[in-house]
């Protein structure tokens, strides 16, 4: 009997898909946006328009699990993933992990926030000029050589992961030099055999039309643009 297929994806904002606003958003909502609080029904819009669920059908896939989380870091991906789907049994499928890195300049912590120790993951940026940012940031001596270690370490967990449960793996930094120097110091054989930047597109025409105003990511026409070229890569890489 054949498996049905399960697409799951980890990765920031990106993932999540920030930037389905669609073209009804008022002002009082951007503002709102702006200030970092995202009305819920943009998140299903997120959930809906995103490049998971459009490449999701583009596979004809079964099931689809999007971990996306806007601000999220390497390590919080992991985090998310262990304490939600690490112990689940997906026997059952066969199941692609597609993992957006994040930016390496973002770590994470856990945060517990009462007595019955209900967990929440807290992932912050470096260079958020936080006391606690500065902290870390004096005590390593090269952040961004550090942020691309540690981002390798979680690379080589993950992978034994996917190994372990016969899922298959592709790993996708959001940034062609990202890329390269992620691949000089682990050429990991999961990396997307093509890379590139998530924000940029072939013309400055097309750049309007692919990015959403209100936040800088991609809009629908961006993130079905990249769906696309993912899927195309995935099926060139299949028939090599």
């Amino acid at each position: 009997m054949e498996k049905k297929k399960l697409l799951i994806t980890l990765g920031c904002s990106f993932t999540e898909g920030l930037g389905c606003y669609g073209d009804d958003i008022t002002k009082e909502e951007i503002k709102s946006v702006k200030k970092g609080i995202i009305p819920e029904k943009y998140k299903k819009r997120f959930q809906e328009y995103g490049w998971p669920k459009i490449l999701y059908n583009l596979l004809n896939y079964d099931e689809l699990i999007n971990l996306g989380k806007m601000g999220g870091s390497t390590s919080g991906n992991l985090k998310n993933f262990s304490e939600s789907y690490l112990d689940k049994d997906f026997s059952d499928y066969e199941v692609l992990v597609i993992w957006q890195l994040p930016p390496t300049s973002r770590v994470s912590f856990y945060v517990y926030r009462d007595w019955k120790r209900d967990y929440i993951v807290n992932d912050i940026l470096l260079q958020d000029g936080t006391k606690l940012s500065e902290e870390i940031t004096n005590r390593v001596v090269h952040p961004y050589e550090a942020g691309l270690r540690e981002q390798v370490f979680y690379i080589k967990m993950f992978e034994q992961v996917c190994e372990n449960n016969n899922w298959n793996l592709i790993l996708l930094p959001t940034a062609i030099e990202t890329y390269k120097k992620l691949n000089k110091l682990y050429p990991s054989k999961y990396f997307l055999s093509e890379s590139f930047d998530w924000n940029e597109f072939p013309n400055q025409k097309e750049q309007k039309e692919h990015v959403s105003p209100v936040c800088h990511h991609p809009n629908e026409k961006g993130y079905n643009y990249i769906a696309n070229k993912i899927y195309k890569i995935i099926e060139k890489d299949e028939k090599n």
